[in-house]
């Protein structure tokens, strides 16, 4: 019997660090609020879960992170979009992970993200989207 010993460390080292796989998520949320409430809430919340990096009021973007996954976190990358309408105000959160083991760090992201302004005061009772 003729064992193939590359495939055999492989599937070894598989066993003790998983495979890292890129990971993607974006999900748009509407509230009746003021875009400036919006936009000062998420930058509030993101600092309170997470890292707030960039503020640009110009074109209405956030940038920031914060960790997703147990005892092996990694980090989430967010581009929160703020965008007034004649009714509300729109936010667009894009996520990304460069190393996410599960597959699934993006989405856990969002909800995070999500949970954290649904909770907050400002914005409490005003979403538009359902959630």
């Amino acid at each position: 019997m003729e064992i193939d010993v590359s495939t055999t460390i492989i599937a070894f080292l598989g066993a003790i660090v998983p495979f890292h796989n890129k990971s993607e998520a974006s999900q748009s949320f509407s509230f009746n609020e003021k875009p400036e409430v919006v936009a000062t809430t998420c930058q509030e919340e993101l600092g309170r879960i997470g890292k707030l990096k960039q503020v640009n009021r110009e074109t209405g973007t956030i940038t920031g992170s914060l960790r997703v996954g147990g005892l092996s976190y990694t980090r989430a990358e967010l581009l929160i979009k703020i965008n007034g309408e004649n009714e509300g105000t729109t936010v667009q959160v894009a996520v990304q992970l460069s190393a996410d083991s599960n597959g699934d760090g993006a989405g856990k992201a969002i909800a995070k993200f999500a949970e954290a302004l649904t909770t907050n005061s400002n914005l409490q009772g005003k979403s538009k989207s359902g959630w």
